[in-house]
Formats: structure tokens, C-alpha cells, sequence
């Protein structure tokens, strides 16, 4: 128990001058420890779907990268030697994967209904939090809440980056077309 930790619940017993203070106190810290475990856990299992480049060996990143190089599909092999050619999908995923390892970039795999926090969803758009709340306020992004935290859907954050990007390649084609439009291009 750290000595903060300590010092409250001394606290605590001090200002309701009796026992149940302190029994009252251990069934908060009980209620606390079994949330962070239960919070632990779950971390660590969406922690399983990240594999960093330092966990894969040189060697086998090599051999990984000439089987998709060499343009076949690769297949898997099971224990009774039953085989079973890799689907097109997968095939891709494997290609992307391989490739972001070689530039030694770690991969994420999350299921699209998948809940990000604020923040998370801020990064992953490229955003500031505080902006990214004021496009939940104007109801641009879709979210839900869990008790007072917005959660949003790792599935609306990708549409509304398709959308966004869309919306931007728009315009540069038309700031493109007026600029041509303009002639200016042929006054440089």
C-alpha cells in the first residue's frame, strides 16, 4: 500500500472514529482492485492483436517476404497433412502485414465494431479530442455513451474518414479545374 494510499484511508477512520470506517474502506479498495483486474485482463487481450516487428526474427520476416513475392498463394498445412490454399483476403491481409513488419511498423487487428474512447478515436483521424467532440455535439459522427464517456464505433470512424477524404479530394479537383479554368498554369 503506498503511503498516500495509507495516509486516506488514516483518513477516513480518523473522520468516522470507528471501525466500519476502515472495513467500509476495504470493500472500496476490494471493489477498485477486482475493477483493475477485470480492466488489466481486458487490456491485455486486446493487447494480444498487436504484434510488434522485434517479435518476428529477421530470418523468418525474409522468408515471409519472398513467399509473397513470389506470387503464389501460399497455404496451410495441417497436422494430417490436409491442405489448405490461403483465400484472396487473407492472402492480402498477409502481403500488408509483411510489408508494414519490413518497414518495422507494428500491426493492430481490431473488429470493426470495436468501441474507441475520445481520444483514441482523435488519434486515429488525426484530430485534436476537442475537436473531434464538437463533431459528436454537431451529431457529424455517430457514438454512443458508457455511463458519462462517449464510445465510437471503430466502423464510423473509417466512414467518416472515407467521407472527409472524400469531400477533400472534391475540392482540390475543383480548385484544380478553376485554376485551369483561370489559365494560370500557362501564365507560369
Amino acid at each position: 500500500m503506498t503511503t498516500a494510499t495509507h495516509a486516506a484511508r488514516q483518513r477516513c477512520v480518523a473522520a468516522n472514529g470507528d471501525s466500519r470506517a476502515q472495513v467500509r474502506w476495504n470493500r472500496g479498495l476490494r471493489v477498485t482492485v477486482i475493477a483493475l483486474r477485470w480492466y488489466n485482463r481486458a487490456m491485455r487481450i486486446a493487447q494480444d492483436h498487436r504484434l510488434e516487428p522485434s517479435e518476428v526474427s529477421p530470418e523468418s520476416l525474409r522468408q515471409l517476404e519472398e513467399l509473397v513475392q513470389d506470387g503464389r498463394h501460399p497455404a496451410l498445412l495441417g497436422s494430417s497433412d490436409e491442405h489448405v490454399e490461403l483465400p484472396e483476403a487473407l492472402y492480402d491481409l498477409l502481403v500488408f502485414v509483411v510489408a508494414a513488419m519490413k518497414r518495422k511498423q507494428a500491426i493492430v487487428l481490431m473488429p470493426e465494431d470495436a468501441a474507441l474512447t475520445t481520444q483514441a478515436a482523435a488519434q486515429f483521424l488525426g484530430m485534436s479530442r476537442p475537436y473531434l467532440v464538437r463533431l459528436l455535439d454537431a451529431g457529424q459522427l455517430p457514438c454512443h455513451r458508457v455511463g458519462t464517456h462517449r464510445r465510437i464505433l471503430l466502423r464510423d470512424l473509417r466512414a467518416y474518414q472515407a467521407q472527409r477524404d472524400r469531400e477533400r479530394r472534391g475540392r482540390l479537383d475543383a480548385l484544380g479545374a478553376a485554376v485551369d479554368a483561370a489559365g494560370v498554369y500557362d501564365a507560369v
